[in-house]
């Protein structure tokens, strides 16, 4: 094994060992930094036929629930099968096959549009945020809590190399890493198995490996090991991002108070809340009957869409409080679940319910989030269409053909992922508000899911058209709601 080498001298060895050529060809795949670093750590193996155990890797990340084949290509897929040979041109040929595989697979993560490459070197202070003011009641306040995000970071920059077995148990096992898998448990769409504490310990333990194998793993995919790769080879960046937020969490949470009570108005309630930073492969925000965060990989230093997603989480805590709901419950604190319970002895209705009222719950969550970082206008107006032709499917499963189980896919499918279901209630709620007076969010809210979709299909719009049969059956589950709550 060599000593560690500086870019220029990976280049002069190379062309003293007749490679020049080989090593331009590595050139042309990756900035000399990223040469550097595979290099090195390449040249760190007692033999460069180790690397073949990254053709395992992969499977152990799914054992793990740490990978989603249908999200993203396998991070290894060019490499599969590739001949290791431990002699002076055996190690080019590895840079350069694992160059074009790290390339693949960042093109792969940015046509996703929802995991950021790198961090853009923001100003938060320098932003136009809406709100920032403390014009909201005095019982409304969040609390940070960054102790997972801050425990990954000093267990990923302990250079011992021991046994990380009992600080990585103790990081998994964090409050907020609960609530964390807590939800990922919750979502129902996720393929198993579902990443568990004991599974995410092992994660960490494994995110913060040294060894030269482990190290290439985590340099050939931001998202490998549960995203605890973008994390460690990141970690100055995200050192510096958590003491940004640190320091101006007032900022941060001024802004997004006032503008939730500008929205939400005379509809208010205490809000004694605490916001978690998390990390945790494949979702942005997430919220719990017992707390709400987001998984910070995702947003790095966007402090508008930061500030956008703790906005839409935080909505999410808020709306039990707001909403009608009619399921009865042994705890006096209903969650979103119960929201999308209604109170009819039809499973139909209750199944066309629940797709109704989620469409409200994430659509104004939606909204919330996009004053803060507005998203395009025709992009919505697309999604939202697509998301009143999943209805009407969803309609006809239900109703048509008598098909309940298809009925949970529709909703799967509209939600998965910032579905279409969030862009036609992001649209609803934005047509329902406009020109109306503050505080009209909260009235809505309350009015439930059946009254803000008849009072859309009323507005003199045409954009989008709700089609007939579905007017026709929310009117008649709106009688019956009626009937049901009156007792007549």
């Amino acid at each position: 094994m060599d000593d560690l080498l500086a870019y220029e001298d990976i280049k002069k060895r190379a062309k003293n060992q007749g490679f020049a050529g080989k090593i331009t060809e590595v050139e042309d795949l990756l900035a000399p930094e990223d040469i550097t670093f595979l290099w090195n750590q390449v040249n760190r193996l007692e033999d460069i036929t180790e690397l073949e155990i990254l053709e395992s890797y992969l499977d152990r990340q799914k054992e793990l629930g740490a990978w989603v084949s249908e999200l993203l290509p396998s991070p290894i897929e060019k490499i599969v099968g590739m001949n290791f040979t431990d002699n002076l041109k055996g190690h080019y040929d590895t840079m350069e096959n694992l160059g074009r595989q790290r390339n693949n697979n960042l093109r792969a993560v940015e046509s996703l549009e929802e995991y950021p490459l790198e961090f853009q070197g923001n100003d938060l202070k320098e932003l136009s945020l809406p709100g920032s003011s403390t014009d909201y009641p005095q019982n409304w306040r969040v609390e940070l809590d960054a102790s997972a995000l801050t425990g990954t970071i000093d267990l990923f920059s302990d250079h011992v190399p021991d046994e990380k077995t009992t600080e990585a148990s103790t990081v998994a096992s964090s409050y907020p890493n609960q609530q964390m898998l807590a939800h990922r448990r919750n979502l129902g769409y996720l393929p198993e198995p579902i990443t568990d504490e004991e599974d995410l310990a092992e994660l960490l333990k494994w995110g913060a490996s040294r060894d030269p194998e482990d190290m290439i793993w985590k340099w050939l995919h931001p998202m490998n090991i549960f995203d605890f790769s973008d994390i460690f080879l990141n970690l100055k960046d995200y050192k510096r991002l958590l003491k940004t937020i640190h320091q101006n969490w007032d900022y941060i949470t001024n802004s997004v108070l006032s503008t939730l009570s500008t929205h939400l108005g005379a509809t208010q309630t205490e809000i004694v809340e605490t916001f978690a930073v998390t990390v945790g492969y494949g979702i942005r925000g997430w919220a719990t009957d017992d707390g709400f965060g987001v998984n910070i990989e995702y947003l790095k230093d966007d402090f508008q869409l930061l500030l956008g997603t703790l906005a839409h989480e935080l909505l999410h805590r808020i709306q039990p409080n707001i909403c009608p709901t009619y399921h009865d419950r042994q705890s006096d604190s209903p969650n979103l679940e119960d929201l999308t319970q209604g109170p009819f002895d039809d499973p139909k209705d209750e199944k066309f319910y629940e797709l109704l009222t989620y469409i409200l719950l994430e659509g104004s969550g939606e909204f919330i989030k996009h004053e803060f970082k507005a998203g395009p206008e025709e992009e919505l107006l697309e999604g939202s269409q697509k998301g009143i032709d999943l209805l009407e499917k969803g309609y006809r499963k239900i109703y048509k053909e008598d098909r309940l189980d298809q009925a949970d896919k529709v909703l799967s499918r509209g939600l998965s992922s910032n579905g279409p279901f969030y862009a036609l209630g992001e649209f609803m709620t934005r047509k329902l508000i406009e020109n109306k007076p503050e505080g009209f969010l909260g009235e809505t809210l309350e009015g439930g899911s059946l009254r803000f979709f008849l009072t859309f299909q009323d507005l003199e719009q045409t954009d989008l058209d709700v089609p007939v049969p579905l007017r026709k059956k929310i009117a008649s589950i709106y009688e019956k709601l009626n009937s049901a709550h009156t007792g007549s």
